[in-house]
């Protein structure tokens, strides 16, 4: 590709298709290595950072053809894509930037002889959502020749889950109408509240109502939705429905026919069926107000945004005698001592269930035990200091930080050289080191996931990124391939803070600003899980010093106890 674009593109166009801050940070950087003879080159550096992606980069597509290509490429193309006038004009060529993006990829890549295997997009079909589905119990009599080994994981759960679990269950089959459970992050919230859900299920009456768990995810909802399905599978006593309603699925309506059902309900989703005139979403919403009797709200500490009250109250209000349960790492709502941190937790009924040990003890200070448990792994802190503040001024402490100052925060550790310079020196290390070369990295920006990945790609290191905008199926395959070690760097901003669980992850580098005590101990909490779960004994956490606040996991997770009226 190179050979198609040499000494044609300019800094201006560099910058227009990558980006100011991207463009700006790696020519800062690929200076900074470099010695005094370097000359700077945007034809290389831009197919360098684009790699096998340009042909999806719709800006650098239209240079290449209205800018780049020369007059005896343009008509090949042109008669490649069966056009009928093959002169390269400029209006012929404008012709070709309206062709869809997967079949021009295809001609440009064919016209200009590229490998395909290294350029060619996979073209997936679309699949098939499926809705709602009926599971039923396994029952090895009936399934005498299917060789189905019962998850030894869906059978049993570790003793402080099951004190957590019994006290749970006892409060819903009591006079307890909400309460929150409150557990660290990779400690199995998760499956802890689903062994009291399905307790809940075998205990009450085929014809009691609906139980919906709520998500701000698609993610987190489709992993409750799993752990329950197969853990119903082996647990449950009879046949019961589930139902998505999150992403892109759509209302399965035969939910209106049912008496008994659990629906894993995503927050955005939701609302929009509320804001919704149309007559099967108002049918929808309206039966899952009068039949719901459990709510579950994961990450409940964000349950006080107006969109997400409005979604648990219209489920709580109707039905005679509904209870709430809240699950969360974080049980507070912003880092001060605040009227929403008292308010969360009378929402939740003042009753806050925590982790006790063998003897009945509430333990204040639970990741230290769990780490002795091997539950948690331990944690092996390294700080990389730099300083910022030539780039950034702001009025108060670091603690009280505005929304201005971190966008200065993040912009200047995009661009810096000799922090970018660091952080890839630190990569290549840990990659180097059998016991922290599964790495995890928060950047400072969207952009500086990009910059990143591309350096790593000059370096010969492979690694994906993945942002909001990551088409789901690569989604999907970065993180199937980060589990299973063959991919070694995972790159995100802010994705994966929740509803994401990897647990051989070795090294969680946390280069990213960060002002909210919450989403320090979400972003920590990834390296967290330990053997008895999955993960490993030691874990390595790497913080760039000029951007973390409050990086104490302890501090974190105990901060807002102090709120609850009540430990339960």
């Amino acid at each position: 590709l190179y050979s198609h674009l040499q000494n044609k593109v300019t800094p201006l166009q560099l910058k227009k298709i990558l980006g100011e801050e991207v463009a700006e940070a790696l020519v800062s950087y690929y200076r900074f290595q470099a010695d005094e003879s370097f000359e700077f080159n945007a034809s290389k550096t831009l197919v360098e950072a684009l790699g096998n992606t340009a042909f999806t980069n719709k800006s650098f597509v239209h240079h290449l053809i209205l800018d780049w290509l020369d007059a005896p490429e343009i008509e090949a193309l042109l008669k490649n894509l069966n056009l009928p006038d093959s002169s390269p004009t400029f209006s012929n060529k404008k012709k070709i930037t309206t062709s869809s993006t997967q079949k021009l990829a295809k001609k440009l890549i064919y016209t200009l002889e590229l490998d395909k295997e290294f350029f060619q997009t996979q073209i997936t079909e679309p699949k098939t959502l499926v809705s709602s589905e009926i599971v039923s119990p396994f029952n090895p009599i009936d399934n005498e020749d299917t060789k189905i080994a019962i998850p030894k994981a869906f059978l049993s759960l570790h003793p402080f889950q099951k004190r957590v679990k019994d006290t749970t269950t006892s409060m819903l089959l009591g006079e307890d109408q909400r309460l929150m459970i409150h557990m660290p992050t990779g400690s199995g919230k998760t499956k802890t509240c689903i062994e009291s859900i399905i307790d809940i299920l075998r205990t009450a009456q085929s014809s009691e109502g609906f139980i919906v768990w709520f998500a701000h995810s698609k993610e987190l909802c489709e992993q409750a939705y799993e752990t329950l399905r197969e853990m119903w599978m082996f647990r449950g006593d009879e046949a019961l429905s589930f139902y998505k309603v999150f992403g892109d699925t759509n209302i399965d309506m035969e939910i209106l026919n049912k008496e008994r059902a659990v629906l894993f309900i995503g927050f955005d989703k939701f609302n929009s069926i509320l804001r919704s005139s149309k007559e099967n979403e108002l049918k929808f919403r309206t039966k899952v107000a009068n039949r719901c009797r459990l709510v579950i709200v994961d990450e409940a500490h964000k349950s006080m945004a107006p969109t997400y009250k409005n979604a648990i109250d219209y489920c709580t209000r109707n039905f005679h005698n509904c209870k709430l349960i809240g699950l969360t790492a974080t049980p507070g709502r912003t880092n001060d001592n605040s009227e929403d941190n008292v308010f969360l937790s009378e929402y939740f009924g003042n009753n806050l269930v925590r982790i006790k040990d063998f003897h009945g003890v509430i333990q204040t200070d639970p990741i230290p035990y769990l780490q002795q448990e091997s539950v948690l792994a331990n944690i092996e802190s390294e700080v990389l200091e730099f300083d910022l503040s030539a780039s950034i001024t702001h009025n108060g402490s670091s603690e009280t930080l505005q929304a201005k100052d971190l966008k200065k925060v993040s912009n200047a550790a995009v661009i810096d050289r000799h922090r970018n310079s660091q952080l890839i020196d630190k990569i290549k290390i840990c990659l180097e080191h059998p016991n922290k070369d599964s790495i995890l990295i928060f950047a400072a920006s969207t952009e500086h996931c990009t910059i990143i990945k591309m350096i790593l790609q000059r370096e010969g290191i492979e690694s994906q990124v993945i942002l909001g905008s990551t088409d789901k199926t690569e989604r999907e395959q970065a993180i199937a391939d980060f589990k299973n070690q063959t991919l070694k760097v995972l790159i995100n901003f802010s994705v994966l803070t929740t509803g994401f669980d990897a647990p051989k992850l070795k090294t969680l580098i946390i280069a990213r600003p960060i002002h909210s005590k919450i989403l320090g101990s979400q972003i920590i909490g990834r390296a967290l899980r330990g053997p008895k779960n999955g993960g490993n004994k030691n874990n390595t956490i790497i913080v760039l010093k000029d951007n973390i606040i409050g990086f104490e996991p302890n501090f974190l997770f105990n901060y807002w106890v102090e709120f609850w009226g009540r430990e339960i």
